[in-house]
């Protein structure tokens, strides 16, 4: 019968040794991915970003389509069904622009002959 013994300091040491050895590598790596991922995600996003700078900068009048181009294939779809709401708001305003119109022409009509009765009255 052979018995060997060994002090528990030196087990916890030892121990502590190889989860040291273990982990260093994850506490230097882990900061360098974070940075990494920001990065990465951050120019990936950068297309999106472009689209909103330019919605970010249009006078309200500007109806006109977004171009397209230069944008993933992610973001095509988006920016075609903003150009498409682009365009049937436009469709809007030219509807509602032209009621305007008929409208006030239809006033003035009956308001004239109204002004031109008022004033033979007042001649009389």
């Amino acid at each position: 019968m052979v018995q060997l013994a060994q002090p528990l300091s030196i087990r916890n040491r030892v121990a502590a040794g190889v989860a040291w050895r273990t982990l260093w590598p994850l506490v230097v790596l882990l900061p360098l991915l974070g940075v990494a991922t920001w990065v990465i995600v951050g120019r990936g996003l950068m297309p999106l970003q472009r689209v909103t700078r330019a919605l970010d900068t249009r006078h309200p009048e500007a109806l006109d389509p977004l171009s397209d181009k230069r944008l993933p294939q992610e973001v095509r779809p988006v920016v075609r069904a903003l150009n498409a709401l682009l365009a049937r708001l436009s469709t809007a305003l030219d509807t509602q622009k032209a009621f305007v119109a008929d409208a006030a022409h239809e006033l003035r009509t009956p308001l004239a002959a109204v002004q031109i009765q008022a004033q033979l009255v007042a001649r009389a």
